[in-house]
C-alpha cells in the first residue's frame, strides 16, 4: 500500500477504501460496511470502527497486520461518516457521506454512459453514489452533485436524476454501478467475447471489468466472491443496448441468444437478473437503422424475457423518437435534453 500520499496524517489511521458517496447494497433494514482498509502506525494496537449516522451507533474492535488492516462491520440503512479511531477515543479519522441501503447496476451504451446536455441541472444530494470504473484495473469512485459543475467529460445522462427519484421515493440510499461503453454490441459483452472486443485499447474484457467492479464498489474481494454464500451485490443489472446492433443488422435470433447467455452468466457470477430496455425509435430520425433492423432488436429483448428467467423487459421506449441531434452529431441516437433525460429517469424508475 502507498503511504506516500498519507505522510501527514501518519499520527492517526488512515482510510484508504471506501472514499465518500459510497453506497453498500442490502435488502433490509440493516446490512453492512465491506472492504473497508487503511494503515495504522505501530503504536496504534487497537482500534474502533463505525458508520455514524445518528451518533449513537456501536463501536466495533478491529484489528490489522503489519500496519494495514482490512475490516468489515454491520450498519444500519442511512447515510453517515466512516469513523476509525484508536480504542481511547484519540486519532479519529472520518470519511463523510457513506451509505448502506440499495444499489442497482448499470451496463449498455452510451445512453447509460450518460450524455445529457451539459445544461442539465439535478438536485444537489451528496448521500448520491454513483461508482463509475472506467475500463482499467482500477476503477475509480465518483460521486456527482451539482449537474453545472461536473462538465461535458461527465455527463451522466439519466442516472442521477433516477437515483435521485429513486431515493426520495423510497426514503433509502441509492447508488448506481455503472459501466458502459459507447458503441458497443451485445456479444462485446459475452463473458467469451476477445480482450477489448470493440477495438478502443483498452486491455480488459469488458464482462469480467463489469464483474469486477460491481464486486469492488462493495467491498467483495472477487476472487473469493460466492453469490450463493454472501448474498447479491446489485439489487438487479440494468442494461441500455441495441443502437449498435441495429446498425449492424445483427439478427433477431443472434441478439436474443447472446442476451440470454449474457443473463445466465451474470446470474451465476452475481447472483442477480438483468432488467433490459426496449430500443427507441432510431429509424425516423436519420440514425443508420431501418424499420425492420430496429424492430428486430426490440422483439430479441421481449422475446428473450419470455424465454430467460434472468431477464426482465425494462422501460419500453418503442416510442420515443429523439429528433434533437446533440451537438457531437451522433445521429440522434442520444437521450440528451432535458425533457429526454427526465423522460429516460421517469421510466426507469419503475424498475
Amino acid at each position: 500500500m502507498d503511504l506516500r500520499a498519507n505522510r501527514h496524517y501518519v499520527d492517526r489511521p488512515l482510510i484508504a477504501s471506501p472514499q465518500s458517496n459510497a453506497v453498500y447494497h442490502t435488502t433490509g433494514s440493516d446490512g453492512w460496511v465491506r472492504g473497508i482498509t487503511g494503515t495504522y502506525t505501530a503504536d496504534m494496537t487497537n482500534l474502533k470502527a463505525r458508520l455514524n449516522i445518528t451518533g449513537s451507533e456501536t463501536w466495533h474492535d478491529i484489528s490489522g497486520t503489519g500496519g494495514e488492516f482490512t475490516v468489515d462491520i454491520p450498519a444500519s440503512v442511512g447515510t453517515g461518516t466512516l469513523e476509525i479511531q484508536a480504542n481511547d477515543g484519540t486519532r479519529l479519522t472520518q470519511i463523510p457521506y457513506v451509505s448502506v441501503g440499495t444499489c442497482d447496476g448499470g451496463v449498455g451504451q452510451s445512453n447509460m454512459k450518460g450524455s445529457s446536455e451539459n445544461k442539465h441541472n439535478y438536485s444537489a444530494n451528496n448521500s448520491i453514489g454513483l461508482y463509475d470504473p472506467r475500463p482499467t484495473p482500477m476503477a475509480l469512485m465518483v460521486g456527482r452533485t451539482e449537474r453545472d459543475t461536473w462538465g461535458a467529460a461527465y455527463d451522466e445522462g439519466w442516472i442521477p436524476e433516477y437515483l435521485n427519484t429513486q431515493q426520495t421515493s423510497n426514503s433509502r440510499p441509492w447508488g448506481m454501478v455503472r459501466f458502459a461503453i459507447g458503441s458497443t454490441k451485445i456479444s462485446q459483452w459475452l463473458k467469451t467475447a476477445p480482450v477489448d472486443a470493440a477495438g478502443y485499447g483498452y486491455s480488459v474484457r469488458y464482462y469480467d471489468e463489469l464483474v469486477r467492479a460491481v464486486l469492488v464498489s462493495q467491498g467483495f474481494d472477487p476472487a473469493t466472491y460466492d453469490p450463493a454464500t454472501m448474498g447479491p451485490p446489485i439489487r438487479h443489472l440494468k442494461i441500455q443496448i441495441g443502437e449498435a446492433d441495429a446498425k449492424a443488422s445483427t439478427s433477431k435470433a443472434s441478439f436474443k441468444a447472446d442476451l440470454k447467455q449474457f443473463a445466465a452468466d451474470i446470474n451465476a457470477d452475481l447472483g442477480v437478473s438483468c432488467v433490459v430496455s426496449v430500443l427507441q425509435d432510431l429509424f425516423s430520425t436519420g440514425y443508420v437503422a431501418t424499420e425492420a433492423q430496429l424492430i428486430a432488436i426490440q422483439d430479441a429483448v421481449t422475446e428473450a424475457a419470455a424465454e430467460s428467467a434472468y431477464i426482465t423487459v425494462g422501460p419500453d421506449f418503442s416510442d420515443v423518437v429523439l429528433d434533437t441531434d446533440p451537438p457531437e452529431q451522433s445521429g440522434n441516437v442520444h437521450f440528451y435534453t432535458d425533457t429526454q433525460v427526465a423522460l429516460a429517469a421517469s421510466r426507469w424508475s419503475t424498475f
